[in-house]
C-alpha cells in the first residue's frame, strides 16, 4: 500500500504505473526460470530500488502511530538480517512493536534452512489474538497514509 502511494505521490501515474510494472515483474519473474534469468533479476533489481524508500517509510509509520521511537535501534538491527534489502524493515518493526519473533527456521522445497529470527526475544508461539494485533497496527498505519494523502487533496480544493 504504502509504495504504490509513494511514487503516485512522486511521479503521477506514470510514477504509479512504472512501480507497479516492475513489482509485478518481479513477483512473475523475478529469478524463476533460465529463460528469463537476465530480465527476471533485472527486474527485481529495479524492484529493489524502488522499495528502497517505502519500505523504510513503512517501518517507521509503524514505529509513529505505536509511540515506539525507542526500538528505532533494533528495528534497524534486525531488519539488516532479512535476505530482503526492503522486507526486513516493516517486518522487524512489526516484530518489535509488538513483541513477535518472526522469520527464523522455516521449510522451502522440503529443506530446512536456518534463517535468524527477528526479534529473537520476542513471543513465538502466535495465537489468533497475536494476529488481530498485527492487522491492528496495520489499519493503524493506513490510516495515517490516507490522512497524509487527504489533508493535502482537501486543502487543494479549499483554497
Amino acid at each position: 500500500v504504502i509504495a504504490p502511494l509513494f511514487w503516485f505521490f512522486l511521479g503521477g501515474l506514470p510514477g504509479l504505473l512504472i512501480y507497479k510494472i516492475t513489482n509485478t515483474a518481479d513477483s512473475m519473474i523475478g529469478y524463476l526460470t533460465p529463460r528469463h534469468a537476465k530480465f527476471g533479476w533485472a527486474a527485481a533489481k529495479l524492484d529493489d530500488v524502488l522499495n528502497w524508500v517505502p519500505a523504510r517509510i513503512t517501518a517507521m509509520i509503524m514505529l509513529t502511530v505505536s509511540w515506539r521511537w525507542d526500538l528505532l535501534e533494533r528495528v534497524m538491527d534486525d531488519a539488516a538480517l532479512h535476505r530482503s534489502p526492503n522486507a526486513g524493515w516493516p517486518e522487524a518493526a512489526l516484530a518489535h512493536v509488538l513483541n513477535f519473533a518472526v522469520s527464523g527456521p522455516r521449510s522451502y522445497d522440503g529443506d530446512m534452512l536456518d534463517f535468524p529470527y527477528v526479534n529473537p526475544n520476542g513471543i513465538r508461539e502466535l495465537a489468533p489474538h497475536h494476529i488481530d494485533e498485527a492487522v491492528m497496527l496495520l489499519w493503524k498505519v493506513w490510516g495515517v497514509v490516507l490522512a497524509c494523502a487527504l489533508v493535502p487533496t482537501l486543502l487543494f480544493l479549499l483554497f
